[in-house]
């Protein structure tokens, strides 16, 4: 029989009926079968007894363009439409990650230490503020205060005792309660060399005290200076005038000062800083130490002499060395005091050129055997945690209460500053 070829392919009309169809299985590959697979192109409907185009209806038997025609469906491929975040919301994320920024596992202690830190601070400016107004107010008690030896070393003791010591300790407990702190009140350890460190350290106390009177003069010329630094050379303070107001006077200048504040800021400030690195915990301390002190005169000669109280601290692993340091620089200041009494200008100024310079270079030439002793003496006990110095240090001065306290601390160092 004469077959009719269809232009696309062989599709023939009619077959011819097939011998044995119950032996020989339709084959596929020469194109016969059923009448669902006597479609051109194979066994079926074109493309493979499917339909065109893949075997479902066109593209992809889904309505074109996504799963709904034209938009029933959020627009561009399924991603929700986003509300533009209000002022509102906008807070509440930067507070929630300001929180936990603060709280992370690594910088807990680092923030407990921000927040004990602070707390003292403001206690003690709190403090400062009504004592100066209970004295200003009273003509009586300023004047006591003023020109009796006896009463300013008295009022100065209780001022050291409720102002620093009282808010530092509670501090303290705080920081022992909740990061486990604990104080090197311990002496110093064998062969740190305490005997090189404490004139060592008495020497850069003095230093600091030369950098300040460079740095006040500098100042001058551009007609800054400070009030505290004016006073101190135009007002002379009475001097002890028998051996109980000496005793007074040295309880409150030398020993009082030495204990607590070196309880204060080498002990509650440094040691929970010491888990970030020895240096960092030093500095740190240091720079607080200067700004506490609140006067533009000051400030410069405590960060120098808290570094190097601090360094002497962590090497001998005892408060005793700052506390020894710190009371032998401010006891030669009382006596160097009472000693140049009566002396004339010129006498004055060779006796004060050679108690300060000697006591420097005694304490260079001690810095000199404790370094030939210790030539890695500035390798110390580095940081802890993996973390890096500027986070340590942003996470430390950003707490909110530490921005109150440095902004209570700046407020008196700008109010010091006098220009014209």
């Amino acid at each position: 029989m004469t077959d009719n070829f269809s232009p696309y392919g062989n599709f023939p009309e009619r077959e011819e009926p097939r011998e044995n169809k119950t032996d020989i299985p339709p084959s596929r590959e020469n194109g016969e079968g059923n009448a669902r697979e006597e479609a051109p192109f194979g066994n079926g409907y074109p493309f493979g007894n499917q339909y065109p185009y893949g075997g479902q209806p066109p593209y992809g038997n889904q309505p074109p363009y996504g799963q709904y025609p034209y938009g029933n469906q959020p627009p561009y491929g399924g991603y929700p439409y986003r509300k533009k975040p209000s002022a509102g919301d906008k807070i509440s994320a930067f507070i929630k990650k300001l929180t936990a920024f603060f709280s992370d596992r690594k910088v807990l202690t680092l923030s407990l230490s921000s927040i004990a830190a602070a707390g003292a601070v403001i206690l003690f400016e709190i403090f400062g503020t009504v004592f100066g107004t209970i004295l200003g107010l009273n003509e009586t008690l300023y004047t006591l205060y003023t020109r009796n030896p006896t009463a300013e070393a008295v009022f100065g003791m209780i001022y050291t005792l409720l102002g620093v010591a009282l808010p530092f300790f509670l501090a303290y407990i705080f920081l022992k309660k909740t990061a486990g702190i604990t104080l090197p009140l311990g002496a110093p350890r064998k062969n740190s060399g305490v005997a090189f460190l404490v004139p060592a350290g008495l020497g850069v106390c003095y230093i600091g005290n030369i950098a300040v009177s460079y740095m006040m003069t500098f100042f001058s010329s551009f007609g800054i200076s400070s009030y505290s630094y004016d006073m101190a050379l135009t007002q002379q303070d009475p001097l002890p005038e028998n051996a109980f107001q000496l005793i007074c006077t040295v309880m409150y200048m030398a020993v009082f000062p030495a204990f607590f504040e070196e309880f204060a800021f080498r002990g509650v400030i440094m040691q929970p800083l010491r888990k970030y690195g020895d240096w960092f915990a030093i500095i740190v301390s240091g720079v607080m130490f200067g700004l506490v002190h609140g006067n533009l005169m000051q400030m410069p000669f405590a960060i120098i002499a808290g570094v190097a109280l601090g360094y002497a601290a962590i090497v001998t692993d005892s408060l005793w060395t700052g506390i020894i340091i710190h009371f032998l620089n401010n006891f030669l200041s009382v006596i160097f005091s009472w000693a140049r009494t009566g002396l004339s200008d010129g006498t004055n100024l060779v006796f004060s050129a050679l108690f300060t310079y000697g006591i420097i270079i005694i304490g260079v030439v001690a810095l000199t055997g404790y370094s030939w002793k210790n030539p890695r003496m500035m390798k110390l006990y580095p940081s802890k945690v993996d973390i890096k110095k500027g986070k340590a240090a942003a996470v430390y001065f950003l707490m909110p209460a530490m921005l109150v306290a440095l902004l209570l601390m700046l407020k008196n160092i700008l109010t010091d500053i006098t220009v014209g």
